[in-house]
């Protein structure tokens, strides 16, 4: 064999036995989820939604800090806070948005039309605009909806049964979220079939919720129905307490506000529905269409009562609404 043959088969065989450079894995892509709480930062209930959207995430295999990161911002305030915390989601370049009321989701479709929503409880996602049909909502918006044919009047209902009293009822609403006029509607149909009148006071504000109380008393109504609203969940407990201090007793959609001190609660688990969340979240981050997920009615419902509060306004719940609570908070 020649020098040069045995030259070329020792660098081939020195090639072939050189160990190969480690080849570099792609990086896990990290998805950015927007969190748009109408909760304040530091708010416990606020604390218990993110835990139950956490664990919905954590069940379908999504772990923060290692193939998402999730951005909260609290948008506890007025309109001026919901644009600005939208904005700042909308800076992140985060692939979905999660919140909750029309307000906020209002708010993020402003800051940014190309960014899919999930809502988390919304009251009428057609009536507000956000879908063209539950089934095929045909946008940027999906969810949850937690508006419940006759609930009103159930509210009212139940709060005849603990205040036989009750004849006049005021229906505290937002003049600028646009459900509530559907929610006064059913309010009024529903006080009609009761024997009931219902007083209309609306604010545009969270400085003005306080007055609204004080005109409910002064027009003699015996209690109050607050529709829900972001800046109604901000405030729940100083509402609460303004509502008792104003002797009137006070029914809720979710069971934060009683657990704030306010007298009777009856509809959706919030908690229930921000576990749902995650699952649309999951679709949207996996290449689903948001405007080919129906929106869902909410699944899961609580009735709430506050015993301290009722023993506050000297009042005695009846049996027949203690056997239907499924919380009692002494």
């Amino acid at each position: 064999m020649n020098t040069r043959r045995k030259l070329l088969i020792a660098i081939g065989a020195g090639v072939l036995s050189a160990p190969f450079p480690a080849v570099a894995q792609p990086a896990a892509k990290v998805s950015r989820i927007g969190y748009l709480d109408p909760a304040p930062a530091n708010d416990p209930n606020g604390a218990l939604w993110r835990e139950a959207f956490n664990q919905g995430l954590r069940d379908l295999g999504w772990i923060p800090g290692r193939n998402i990161e999730i951005e909260f911002r609290s948008a506890s305030g007025g309109p001026d806070r919901f644009a600005a915390a939208a904005a700042e989601l909308s800076g992140l370049n985060v692939s979905v948005i999660v919140t909750a009321g029309e307000p906020l989701i209002l708010a993020a479709q402003k800051a940014n039309p190309s960014t899919p929503i999930v809502m988390v409880v919304v009251g009428d996602p057609v009536g507000a605009g956000f879908a063209k049909t539950l089934a095929r909502p045909g946008g940027k918006v999906t969810g949850m909806s937690t508006l419940v044919t006759g609930m009103i009047g159930k509210w009212i209902e139940l709060m005849k049964e603990i205040v036989p009293r009750a004849s006049r009822m005021a229906v505290i609403r937002n003049l600028g979220n646009p459900t509530h006029n559907k929610l006064w509607s059913d309010a009024e149909a529903g006080a009609a079939t009761l024997g009931v009148s219902v007083l209309s006071l609306g604010y545009r504000a969270p400085a003005e919720i306080e007055g609204v109380l004080a005109e409910a008393k002064r027009q003699k109504a015996a209690a109050v129905l607050v529709l829900p609203d972001p800046m109604v969940i901000a405030r729940a407990a100083a509402i609460a307490e303004l509502a008792l201090g104003n002797r009137l007793p006070s029914m809720y959609l979710f069971r934060e506000h009683v657990v704030q001190g306010g007298l009777i609660s009856y509809g959706p688990s919030r908690r229930g529905n921000y576990r749902r969340a995650a699952t649309f979240v999951d679709k949207i981050l996996r290449g689903a269409d948001p405007g080919e997920l129906p929106i869902e009615q909410a699944r899961e419902f609580e009735l709430v009562l506050n015993l301290k509060t009722a023993r506050a306004l000297g009042l005695k719940v009846p049996q027949s609404v203690f056997v239907r609570a499924t919380e009692v908070i002494e």
